[in-house]
């Protein structure tokens, strides 16, 4: 046999041919595939259930947690409520200290005003003696054509007597712009004669309501008093009616 120069020489084998060893060989290799697919899979479950488990347990920490805030907050919330409301109670009860703090002092200023009326009519100077018009109040009510009115008369003398006699009550002012002069009676349900009679010792209150006409606008409250007996008096007064001032006092 002849052989060709530079070219390699290889050898060759000769193998039996097994067609159950080959499926054999095959099976095997797919066992061992499917052994790891299983093995991977296994692996991967027990991974995925091991965080689910810690993931569960963290859950159950944050929710307990968080219910323990909630409790913490619902607390806060009634207190903060408490305190609010606490706060409210005590301002209202420093409203209402203040409130009646002002009302004793307003009390303690009427008396001490009606302790020195007292005191002028139980002891007058000399210069203040004889029968007064002490003074005029008046009162708005919830109609505005409609006033509470007071009138004091006083007697200032050391020995004081009864006086006896009669007060004649006027408004004036104008209408339609007219000067117009209107009487107690005109004007009041609560006298019905044109004079109004009094007796007094010390003094005498002369009160009621009195309405005033559509259109009229009062400027002054005219008083005159006139006694009775051997000595007779008239004083003579008039008020401002806006304030209710003194605008003259002449006694006679």
């Amino acid at each position: 046999m002849a052989v060709v120069k530079g070219s390699p020489h290889q050898r060759l084998k000769v193998v039996a041919y097994n067609p159950g060893t080959d499926f054999i060989r095959r099976a095997f290799l797919i066992l061992l595939l499917l052994g790891a697919l299983v093995s991977t899979y296994l692996a991967g479950s027990w991974h995925v259930s091991t965080r689910l488990n810690v993931v569960l347990d963290q859950k159950e920490v944050i929710e307990k947690d968080l219910e323990d805030k909630t409790v913490k907050v619902d607390s806060l919330t009634q207190r903060v409520a408490v305190l609010e409301e606490g706060s409210k109670l005590d301002k209202q009860a420093s409203d209402a200290v203040r409130q009646s703090v002002k009302e004793y002092r307003d009390r303690i200023a009427e008396l001490e005003k009606e302790v020195t009326f007292y005191k002028n009519i139980m002891a007058p100077g000399s210069k203040n003696t004889g029968l007064h018009i002490q003074k005029l109040e008046l009162t708005p009510t919830s109609d505005a054509q409609r006033f509470k009115f007071k009138i004091v008369l006083t007697q200032l003398e050391k020995n004081q007597s009864y006086l006896n006699g009669q007060a004649a009550v006027s408004i004036i002012g104008q209408l339609n712009g007219q000067k117009t002069i209107y009487s107690l009676r005109e004007l009041s349900e609560d006298y019905k004669d044109l004079g109004i009679k009094f007796r007094f010792r010390y003094f005498q209150n002369i009160v009621g309501e009195l309405k005033l006409p559509e259109g009229f606008k009062p400027e002054e409250v005219q008083v005159i008093l006139q006694t009775q007996g051997r000595k007779p008096v008239r004083v003579d007064s008039a008020f401002g009616w806006a304030m209710g001032e003194s605008i003259n006092n002449v006694g006679q």
